[in-house]
């Protein structure tokens, strides 16, 4: 062999050429492993041992601590009941029940209210949670009564109280049933004894434990307890 020939295959490749070599080994070996997958551990950088992983079937696998709940489902037993109440200035200054009474646990998620469309004046209404003792009747301001809503409603219109979270109503101890019971009448002292349309207040919710049977017909039963001599209490 020519010692120019032999020079030139045994001289050492340049810089540029090393490079560009090192590049194609890498692609190459990069194409391989993107083709069979790697394995890549998600670590914590706070306690290294706490480590996320890709499973045999695609999945990402993480550990916790505590219960992880399905998502929630909507309940399964929803209701819509509603009652009626009259001009607390004509009717004796009385509250009336507007929910059947009942043992059960409900979640009330929404109130519906409509001024009767005979009604010419705007009403203001207050809904109380009473409980009922056994043998007892629900009246207005028991002995563990609860506020729940207090609204104004505009003459000939309706109003949406949609809860951002349920109120959730049940017995109390001693007392084994509950309902709901509402008064209400124009906001014009001049106009208190002219409206004279019944005052619609929907109740809506789902129950939580326990049977709640709504009410079929307008609920307008007057309780004969003694009642406040004005709105509010």
């Amino acid at each position: 062999m020519r010692p120019l020939l032999r020079h030139a295959l045994t001289r050492r490749p340049s810089l540029p050429t090393a490079i560009a070599l090192l590049a194609l080994a890498v692609a190459t070996t990069g194409t391989a492993a993107a083709d069979t997958g790697q394995l890549v551990n998600i670590s914590d950088p706070t306690t290294a041992a706490n480590v996320a992983r890709v499973d045999a079937a695609g999945a990402l696998k993480t550990t916790t601590s505590g219960t992880v709940s399905a998502r929630p489902t909507p309940p399964a037993s929803t209701f819509d009941t509603f009652g009626s109440i009259t001009n607390f200035y004509k009717n004796g200054s009385q509250y009336l029940v507007i929910t059947p009474a009942t043992s059960a646990t409900v979640a009330i998620t929404r109130l519906l209210y409509t001024n009767g469309i005979t009604n010419t004046n705007d009403w203001e209404v207050f809904v109380y949670y009473e409980t009922i003792p056994s043998g007892g009747t629900c009246k207005a301001f028991s002995a563990g009564h609860k506020f729940i809503a207090h609204v104004n409603v505009k003459a000939h219109d309706s109003l949406v109280d949609a809860l951002p979270s349920p109120v959730v109503l049940k017995p109390k101890t001693g007392s084994p049933q509950w309902c709901l019971v509402a008064g209400g009448g124009p906001t014009q002292a001049s106009a208190s004894t002219t409206d004279g349309a019944l005052f619609d207040i929907s109740v809506t919710g789902f129950v939580v434990s326990g049977a709640f049977a709504p009410a079929t017909a307008r609920a307008t039963d007057q309780s004969k307890q003694p009642q406040p001599d004005r709105l509010g209490g």
